[in-house]
């Protein structure tokens, strides 16, 4: 249960689901493809391409926002 105020207003603001990932370095494959909207099936084919940069720590992927942000702000959509 979420018990912080602001992150309830976050969650319930429609463009807080942005805002979320403001704060956060490092993206888990669920939370990258939350904020590219695709898959984790995607992202993971992604990496495999070569088309993203990942780090894998305990065996699960992790990706940096900013380079996320970078590849969304060079994409040619």
């Amino acid at each position: 249960m979420i018990n912080d105020k602001n992150t309830k207003n976050l969650i319930n603001n429609n463009t807080g689901s942005n805002q979320l990932f403001d704060n956060l370095i490092w993206l888990n494959s669920n939370e990258a493809a939350t904020y590219l909207r695709r898959s984790v099936g995607q992202i993971r084919n992604m990496v495999y391409r070569g088309q993203i940069k990942a780090k894998k720590h305990f065996g699960k992927l992790y990706f940096k926002r900013r380079e996320l942000y970078d590849l969304i702000e060079t994409s040619s959509y």
